[in-house]
């Protein structure tokens, strides 16, 4: 979670694009009388200052152009069009919120700390409140009550029962009022953790949620890198960088390993459970992880890496330029219905999640959405009329480090805001779904004729491999082109074919600057990065493929180095067919029954994509090779 530098606004490079597309009239570039250069001067000012406004107010981006292609290169400055936002913070308060949940009777209640997270006397003052009216609220002027004071280091608060339970410094602590008037008197410990925190740099406790009668809560494993400089194997921590779910009673499952710094919890309207996961050592990018029981999410302790290890991809790594990302949630109404936004607790800004399932595995779209945040956004909630309530707080230390921006007209540096849902306004991509030849791109509005020219779509891909170093670079970066984009009738949805695409990539999709609603409003955001970890399956033999759970058809076997055995657990006839990143075909095999299919020695080490196809259904997945 360590901080990245970000890159500033390329303005000189960038206006003299601007002034070309918007000051076609202008005499730049050409022979000018003498007596026009003065006249010339003054308009292409003007039409300068409006032109940068123009293309700002349509993408709130801090920017650049790259052969017409603005270019996401820091947070969104400005608020999204479909919001209006304002500070819920009381009064007096100082508020650096790591933890919000809704009470029975609308009331929000919201758990703060009130110094430092690393302040080297053992932690902050944690303190909860309740805060009445927000849901109509529209300004500051709320009611606040304190619920109780004295936490070491919470981070994370979740409401069950209407009771409310608070993830702290070395357990799940629930409040009890005994008097019942509104205050805890108490704390009762519903679960100790499996191993203590500390409160040096990345040995924490995170975010806390529940469902099903249960609570899931996310611990971190950095602080062990921190004295593995030798050669070590690396190994899963089995205590931190772990997800576990804690039932009332207190008993403690596991739910997936090999987390570096957790922050963020959250369940997609399918009910599965995700994790957002910080960036650093085997984390080469901050991600997006589906938990399933059993999972290993790439962080180990050592510094060589186990070839027994069998590593789950993310569903979505995010853009290098986002530097920590908290806790999502879905958005509760509107066009982006069900999608996730998170916030980045080192960045003014937000961001937007689209998660499909393919193969059997989700993976899905990051789209930039929204800024006007006072601080970086750590915790998220949202209430039936769609609007959104941004927990905000900065990072600091006594060790000369912290997250946060200072230089923005707009930071305070902790805080509580309300992003009030006004409607549907904004042109923009809505989704990006996956398709055998390219993607299928949809919008919130009718896109024009500028959507059907493959020229305004520039693509990028590139994968990226876990490795002791820290966080990690782009590999294998290629720039692709579309050969082809069909616009639906009712310019809605535009599918895009793209030659050469693979799969286990990151994919990165760039809207030109001519591109236009049918109504002629520019986009409010530009570009899209997509996780592509597998590419769906044809047609074959003229009948749509039915997609499958791969669980229920094969298993990896593994022996000695550089052997992997796929084994078929079907018992009807079926086909087997294995690819290598190029798309060439490196397996092709037939049988009937439960078998063995071996990759040896002579397959290089990687990741492939496997189609296991039989009695009309297709089995989707991938398979590491060591």
């Amino acid at each position: 979670m360590e901080v990245r530098d970000n890159r500033r606004i390329s303005t000189s490079e960038a206006i003299s694009e601007r002034l070309d597309f918007f000051c076609p009239w202008t005499l730049h570039g050409r022979a000018s009388i003498a007596g026009w250069v003065g006249l010339d001067r003054f308009l292409r000012i003007g039409c300068a200052c409006l032109s940068f406004l123009a293309l700002a107010n349509a993408q709130g981006l801090d920017s650049t152009l790259e052969g017409g292609f603005p270019t996401f290169t820091g947070p969104v400055q400005t608020v999204h069009p479909d919001y209006r936002i304002f500070s819920l913070t009381p009064e007096g308060y100082a508020f650096k919120v790591t933890g919000m949940d809704w009470m029975a009777n609308g009331d929000l209640a919201v758990l703060t700390i009130s110094d430092t997270v690393f302040p080297g006397t053992g932690g902050g003052t944690g303190v909860v409140y309740r805060l009445k009216g927000v849901k109509a609220a529209v300004s500051n002027s709320i009611r606040i009550d304190e619920v109780y004071s004295g936490f070491t280091v919470p981070l994370g608060l979740a409401v069950m029962d209407d009771s409310i339970y608070v993830s702290d410094f070395n357990g799940l602590e629930k409040l009890v009022d005994v008097d019942r008037d509104g205050k805890a008197d108490s704390l009762a410990t519903v679960a100790v953790y499996p191993e203590k925190s500390t409160v040096s740099f990345g040995l924490w406790n995170a975010n806390v949620i529940h469902s099903g009668g249960g609570f899931y809560t996310a611990l971190g494993t950095y602080h062990y890198v921190d004295s593995t400089f030798d050669t070590a194997v690396c190994k899963p921590k089995p205590t931190r960088g772990i997800i576990h779910r804690i039932d009332k009673n207190g008993n403690v499952e596991f739910l997936g390993s090999g987390l570096r710094e957790p922050n963020g919890l959250v369940f997609a309207s399918d009910g599965e459970l995700f994790a957002t996961d910080n960036d650093g050592e085997w984390v080469p990018s901050n991600k997006l992880v589906h938990i399933r029981k059993d999972a290993f999410y790439g962080m180990c302790v050592g510094t060589r890496w186990d070839p027994s290890l069998v590593y789950a991809p993310p569903a979505i790594w995010f853009p290098h330029v986002l530097r920590s990302p908290g806790q999502p949630i879905l958005i509760p109404a509107g066009p982006y219905k069900d999608q996730m936004v998170v916030g980045d607790y080192a960045l003014l800004t937000l961001s937007r999640i689209f998660l499909e399932k393919v193969g059997g595995g989700y993976q899905g779209a990051l789209f930039p959405f929204s800024g006007g945040l006072i601080s970086g956004a750590l915790r998220l909630a949202g209430d039936e009329a769609g609007s959104l309530y941004l927990g905000e707080m900065e990072i600091e230390s006594t060790e000369g480090w912290w997250y946060g921006q200072p230089d923005r007209p707009t930071h305070i540096g902790y805080g509580l805001q309300k992003m009030a849902y006004q409607g549907d306004s904004a042109f923009e991509m809505l989704t990006v779904r996956a398709t055998p030849k390219g993607f299928s791109i949809g919008f919130t509005a009718p896109a024009g004729p500028s959507a059907g020219d493959p020229a305004n779509y520039r693509i990028q891909q590139w994968r990226y491999q876990p490795t002791f170093e820290y966080g990690g670079p782009k590999l294998d970066s290629q720039t692709l082109r579309a050969d082809r984009a069909t616009l639906s009738a009712d310019g809605k949805t535009v599918a895009l074919e793209i030659p050469g695409l693979k799969p286990d990539r990151v994919v990165h999709i760039q809207l030109h600057r001519d591109f236009r609603s049918r109504e002629g409003k520019a986009p409010w955001t530009y570009e899209t990065w997509y996780t592509l970890n597998a590419i769906p399956a044809g047609d074959i033999g003229g009948v749509r493929e039915e997609t499958a759970a791969y669980a229920t058809a094969f298993t990896v076997k593994r022996g000695g180095p550089g052997k992997t055995a796929i084994h078929v657990s079907l018992p009807e006839k079926y086909a087997v067919t294995i690819w290598n990143l190029r798309g060439t075909r490196i397996l092709s095999a037939y049988g009937e029954g439960p078998g063995d299919f071996l990759l040896d020695q002579a397959v290089p080490e990687g990741v492939y994509p496997i189609v296991i196809q039989a009695a009309g259904r297709s089995y989707q997945g991938r398979v590491r090779h060591f």
